[in-house]
């Protein structure tokens, strides 16, 4: 099963995301082996959204006894919400023998939910980088997910504005619009035309189209704004003018002597626990949302190095300005 903490609900609270698709054969994998993963994330209040459609294997009922069982009190009293995502038959028996079993306050936490649609509704969507097998069960009742208006919009804009302004505290109001927007319309220039488009990134674009793009953004008027119709040159340059312009970049002055300690001469797994442990643990919540999901698209560009010539040495030195 695919276990993610993706970010915040819009009240603050971590999310744990579960991928039932993704679940193991019971007969050769430890299902025990989640209940300790999970520990560490349930010290304080938290939300669970369960993507339950799809899945090939299930725990077994003793399983399930057992492991409940094994729940410490914080499991129970700390969980608020639980959303259901394409509930099962077998999904809706289980959770209404846990209704039954455990307390009627159980039912007050559960939600049951039909669509990606309606998911988003109820929590920020966009900060879940969700397997494809989920949006393509999702076909089977909707032919599109529509997002809400993003919160953000309330406070129209969107440069020159610190990060926890337009997220939120720890992200809870989503990724800043104008990220999400240029991200998604090159992750699709991605399925088509394998982000092959020679020097992204590093290419320069019209400034009266920027500056156009920008007062939209900026002044709450992106839906008038289709970025598709834009060339990719464009959209990235947009992208990366929003973090060259955060008041505080996301690497802060204070990880400088940190990056250039970076033990490049050392094993590529010394170098990934490097960063991870030195890098990104301490950084605000809110800007390692954005890292990791920024990062997600700048990894697909460099693995079509080949078309594009962005290799991650390339993807570097451009990028670099805008997030130190």
């Amino acid at each position: 099963m695919t276990t993610t903490t993706p970010g915040a609900d819009y009240e603050g609270r971590p999310m744990l995301i579960f991928c039932a698709c993704h679940l193991p054969d019971p007969q050769t994998a430890d299902y025990d082996v989640l209940l300790e993963y999970l520990d560490q994330f349930v010290e304080n209040d938290y939300t669970v959204v369960l993507f339950s459609g799809g899945a090939r294997f299930r725990p077994g009922w003793s399983w399930l006894f057992r492991a409940y069982n094994q729940l410490g009190r914080k499991y129970k009293k700390n969980l608020k919400r639980l959303y259901v995502v394409h509930p099962s038959i077998w999904v809706r028996l289980l959770m209404d023998m846990m209704k039954a079993v455990i307390s009627p306050k159980f039912a007050r936490k559960l939600t049951y939910v039909s669509t990606l649609s309606g998911l988003a509704t109820e929590i920020p969507l966009r900060q879940i980088e969700l397997p494809p097998a989920v949006y393509q069960y999702n076909l089977k009742y909707e032919s599109s997910v529509t997002y809400p208006p993003a919160r953000s919009i309330k406070q129209p804009c969107m440069f020159k504005r610190p990060l926890d302004e337009i997220m939120g505290e720890d992200g809870a109001h989503g990724y800043p619009l104008v990220v999400v927007e240029c991200v998604e319309v090159l992750r699709k220039y991605g399925r088509w035309m394998s982000l092959n488009h020679e020097g992204i990134f590093r290419k320069s674009a019209s400034s009266g189209d920027l500056k156009q793009l920008r007062a939209a953004f900026d002044n709450g008027k992106c839906d008038l704004v289709d970025l598709e119709t834009q060339d990719s040159s464009t959209i990235a340059v947009l992208l990366k003018l929003f973090f060259h312009e955060l008041p505080v970049p996301l690497f802060s002055t204070s990880t400088y002597e940190a990056i250039r300690q970076l033990p490049v001469s050392q094993e590529l797994d010394v170098q990934i626990r490097y960063v991870q442990q030195t890098l990104l643990a301490p950084m605000p919540r809110t800007a390692f949302l954005l890292v990791r999901y920024v990062f997600g698209l700048l990894y697909q560009v460099a693995q079509n190095a080949h078309f594009n010539l962005m290799t991650s040495h390339n993807l570097a030195i451009v990028w670099a300005p805008n997030l130190v």
